[in-house]
């Protein structure tokens, strides 16, 4: 199951961790996976361990129908007024400047670098780097390579032969905690996730196809990726906000699915452990097609190959009222859709599940 049992004192086995959580016992998710596809290959830590190894971090709780959730993730931003977009305090600038790994990383990078070059489902495109965040909301990005965060953000527990200690021990070994992205010498590229619900109620989760490079067969988000520079080249020059960079991100996305995004809000930006921090801004939104419409229109979509198919959860956000029945009722549908989902979620998923549901709960007061 990938929600396993969190207590005091976790092992922390190849992480070599010291204190785990205390308090209450909980449930944290665990992405493991049997894929050898290169971008899994180097993560082998499960959500408990990566709990214990980051112990001066503060992953995320979310209460429901009585027990705690914990995702092995922090949140670098939360959000403000509902999630509105315009609200966010966020303001983006982008550098020409590319993003260099390390060359004292170059033993770490060389054999993975090798082995992607020969798999033919990979391609070292250009991607964007989130460089720094300040605490006024002033966001950084800059070009990186997508090769050069294969072989740090996805090699997070590789040793090379020449080396004792994985990437991650020699990293965030000394001060249990993910860098400040101005320190960090990952690629820490920025990934975006939407979960996007149906005009009748049901959250779509696409199960990925086995031939994919990145969580191959599992369910997962109803759209998500890596932010192209591409996306936000049409911006031009000078500064941009959150809703800006959200559609830029999901337009081409939701153009694949055939359906048109309505009411997007904004879930927050988390950083996720496995992966040394990596960013990625998650957003909820809806849309007037219903589960059917989408299913039927993501067979003509361009991107059809990394799917195989579509499935849907009762989630019905637009029953909810203020009353403790409508609010009991829906934590019961989050509930269910966790269950459900079983083995198959990957983290996208199960984090926007639990991060939508908040939004839904906070959202009706």
């Amino acid at each position: 199951m990938p929600w396993e049992r969190l207590t005091a004192g976790a092992p922390a086995s190849e992480a070599d961790a010291g204190v785990g959580r205390t308090g209450p016992p909980a449930s944290v998710f665990s992405e493991r996976s049997t894929s050898r596809a290169l971008a899994e290959r180097y993560l082998r830590l499960s959500g408990q361990e990566l709990i214990a190894f980051y112990s001066r971090e503060s992953p995320i709780e979310i209460g429901l129908n009585g027990r705690t959730f914990v995702l092995p993730a922090s949140l670098a931003w939360a959000p403000r007024a509902h999630g509105d977009l315009a609200r966010q305090d966020l303001t983006f600038t982008v550098s020409d400047t590319p993003f260099a790994v390390d060359p004292l990383l170059a033993d770490y990078r060389a054999p993975v670098i090798r082995d992607a070059a020969h798999d033919d489902r990979l391609f070292d495109g250009r991607v964007v780097r989130l460089a720094d965040i300040s605490s006024d909301g002033a966001v950084s990005l800059c070009p990186a390579s997508y090769f050069d965060a294969l072989s740090t953000n996805f090699a997070m527990d590789h040793r090379p032969d020449a080396r004792r200690e994985t990437l991650r021990q020699l990293l965030h070994g000394g001060t249990r905690a993910l860098d400040r992205f101005c320190d960090s010498r990952l690629a820490n590229h920025i990934g975006v996730v939407c979960m996007l619900e149906t005009a009748d109620g049901m959250l779509v989760a696409p199960r990925r196809s086995g031939n994919v490079a990145n969580r191959p067969g599992s369910l997962s988000a109803s759209a998500s990726g890596a932010l192209d520079p591409a996306d936000i080249g049409p911006v031009g020059v000078g500064r941009f906000a959150l809703s800006t960079l959200a559609k830029a991100a999901f337009r081409e996305t939701f153009e694949e699915l055939g359906v048109d995004m309505t009411q997007l809000r904004f879930l927050g930006l988390l950083r996720e452990l496995l992966r040394g921090g990596k960013p990625e801004f998650y957003f909820y939104g809806r849309t007037p097609a219903s589960l059917q419409t989408v299913s039927a229109r993501l067979r003509k979509a361009t991107g059809r190959g990394e799917t195989i198919s579509v499935t849907g959860f009762a989630l019905h956000s637009d029953r909810v009222g203020t009353d403790p029945a409508s609010r009991a009722a829906f934590e019961n549908r989050v509930q269910a859709v966790l269950d459900q989902s079983s083995d198959a979620a990957n983290l996208t998923f199960a984090a926007g599940v639990l991060l939508a549901s908040a939004h839904v709960l906070q959202s009706v007061v």
